[in-house]
């Protein structure tokens, strides 16, 4: 208690600017009655480093402590030639006058370092993802690890609910991820690219390679999405359209074109898929995209009818959607897609590709549900 009141005084007697040095302040003045009067002198009016700080002064510099070879050396900081080292705690600090050698050591061993990072090598590259094509051969948990496997998606089933499926019925080991590249619109079939484990490195590679589709046109009739799900908003005659008049138009639209993509997909402009565009913007023009149709051979299904069989196969992405509507324009009648099915996607064809309605029931057996 008579502490704290001392030390409360005096502080009091600090801060008021008349503060007499107390027994314990006045040690370092007994210490150097040794000294000439005029050193004892100048260390007995210096005033306490307490004061110096209350009163807004500043320390006396404190002289920087030098980095010996004996002191132990941080060699987990890896320095540029050209960096004067700021480490804490091992006796250095910025602006230190540092022994050449020791700063000579620290790079040595990062040169070390970056040795034996470039004896290694590049990575190695994924494992080359195996096809899956045999059941249950190849459901073991290091083929699925980085597996491919090829589904024929049937119409009315959208991309994202046939990699679902398969997950449930496949049931791939823990931490092994599953995904698709391709997309189809649930008006279309053919094939859809599921990726296993590893093999989902693949996405970007799948991305805008060249495809082949199939699937038919119905002339005389345009829809608002330019495909049978959507609603007529024209009727035009076709019946004078000839055959010749078909390959004439066909040819046409072969080679380097710029095409609109098709209403309510799930193309995406600024950010935004042409779905929710046509719900929020109905009226929006959207701007044309570079496409380039390397083949496309279009004939009647049966003489003299309205619909139309072709074959057609882009260099990238493509919009077969599209590709009918401009058909059926450049015939004067107006069409729109009625039928679509993928063949090919890259190196992979449909016809190696599983039937979704055999697929599954063939994976819930072999897993046991």
């Amino acid at each position: 208690m008579r502490m704290n009141m001392a030390w409360c005084m005096q502080r009091q007697s600090m801060v008021a600017g008349s503060v007499q040095p107390s027994s314990s302040q006045a040690q370092p003045a007994a210490k150097h009655s040794m000294l000439p009067s005029k050193s004892a002198a100048s260390l007995s009016s210096s005033p306490p480093a307490s004061l110096w700080h209350m009163q807004g002064g500043a320390h006396a510099p404190q002289p920087r402590p030098h980095l010996s070879r004996s002191q132990p050396v941080c060699a987990s900081q890896r320095l540029p030639s050209s960096y004067t080292p700021c480490v804490p705690g091992a006796g250095w600090s910025c602006g230190d006058e540092v022994d050449g050698r020791d700063l000579a050591a620290v790079r040595r061993l990062e040169q070390a370092r970056l040795d034996r990072l470039a004896s290694r090598g590049p990575p190695a590259p994924p494992p080359t993802p195996t096809v899956i094509t045999a059941l249950p051969a190849h459901l073991s948990a290091a083929t699925l690890g980085s597996a491919v496997l090829l589904v024929d998606k049937p119409p009315d089933w959208e991309c994202d609910e046939v990699a679902r499926a398969v997950r449930w019925a496949l049931k791939p080991p823990r931490g092994v991820r599953l995904g698709w590249v391709g997309l189809l619109e649930p008006l279309a079939s053919g094939l859809v690219v599921v990726l296993l484990g590893q093999a989902t490195a693949l996405t970007g590679a799948l991305q805008g390679v060249p495809a082949t589709y199939m699937g038919t046109i119905s002339l005389g009739t345009t829809t608002d999405t330019w495909d049978a799900c959507g609603r007529a908003v024209a009727v035009a005659p076709w019946g004078h359209i000839t055959d010749a008049d078909i390959r004439a138009a066909a040819s046409r639209l072969v080679g380097e074109q710029l095409a609109v993509p098709p209403p309510a997909s799930a193309v995406k402009v600024a950010g935004r898929t042409l779905h929710d565009l046509a719900r929020r913007r109905p009226d929006a023009q959207l701007e044309p995209r570079a496409v380039r149709v390397t083949s496309l051979a279009v004939e009647r299904t049966e003489p003299g009818g309205r619909e139309l069989r072709f074959t057609a196969a882009f260099a990238g992405t493509g919009y077969p959607r599209a590709l009918a509507h401009e058909l059926g324009r450049a015939l004067g009648c107006g069409g729109h897609l009625s039928s679509l099915r993928r063949a090919s996607l890259g190196g992979f064809s449909v016809e190696r590709a599983w039937p979704l309605e055999v697929l599954l029931p063939t994976l819930r057996r072999l897993q046991g549900r």
